[in-house]
């Protein structure tokens, strides 16, 4: 048998995938939900999030999923400095409004740029740089974890990146290479850091969490198994309805 060349492979994986999002469209028009499918996106500092939500978006919607992406309101928060508590809790509430509100949409799938499971992360990292108190750490802790918002989330994909790759990566067609506030390998990897101890003590809490390294991983093989990931979601959220 001829080896398959690149080519074919990608084609074979794309056809595969579009007659699983033709399964997924039936069952979604077949059940009686009451609310979307609630995908998160999570995750490092140049990890290729934007990048996999944009193709996830426009695969699913090119296959007849209704979809809407809430991106993370991070860049149109009046508070300017990622380092204090007050600019987390507002990123982080606006997420949660989104997600409460899309409950009530007639939509199918509904991909959120930053959300509960990233409000945790970020409240580690202050933890653990001095930014507020364990006290303050564990109030907004608790109310993150609260039930009521971690059950609506079927799944949230993790994306990390080694701090040297995620610094390439940032300044690879830029004009300067002087660091910013976050973009230093030291914060980078205060912020892996962070991401594993959310996972330890707060990853039971979520139906389920895939983390996904993508400092070696080409952005096609890596938004692949994204989405393939990602038409696997459904079937927990799908027994949840019908019961």
């Amino acid at each position: 048998m001829a080896a398959s060349t690149p080519d074919q492979v990608g084609t074979e994986m794309i056809k595969a995938l579009e007659d699983r999002a033709a399964k997924l469209k039936a069952l979604l028009e077949g059940r009686q939900a009451k609310r979307p499918l609630i995908i998160e996106f999570s995750g490092s500092p140049k990890a290729g999030k934007t990048r996999c939500i944009s193709v996830l978006e426009l695969f699913l919607k090119r296959n007849g999923i209704k979809t809407e992406v809430y991106l993370e309101r991070a860049s149109i928060s009046p508070i300017k400095s990622k380092g204090h508590l007050n600019f987390n809790v507002w990123v982080s509430c606006a997420s949660l409004q989104g997600m409460l509100e899309s409950l009530y949409k007639d939509i199918d799938v509904f991909i959120l740029d930053r959300g509960v499971f990233d409000a945790l992360v970020w409240n580690e990292w202050l933890e653990m740089t001095g930014k507020v108190t364990r006290a303050e750490a564990h109030q907004v802790e608790q109310f993150f974890t609260m039930k009521r918002w971690t059950d609506l989330i079927d799944v949230v994909f993790v994306l990390t990146c080694d701090p040297k790759v995620s610094i390439q990566r940032e300044y690879a067609d830029q004009l300067t290479t002087k660091r910013g506030t976050i973009m230093a390998e030291g914060t980078l990897g205060q912020f892996l850091a962070s991401i594993k101890k959310t996972m330890e003590k707060n990853g039971s809490r979520f139906r389920r969490i895939e983390q996904i390294d993508t400092s070696q991983v080409k952005t096609r093989e890596g938004v692949a198994r994204i989405t393939d990931q990602a038409l696997t979601a459904p079937d927990g959220f799908l027994d949840e309805c019908i019961c």
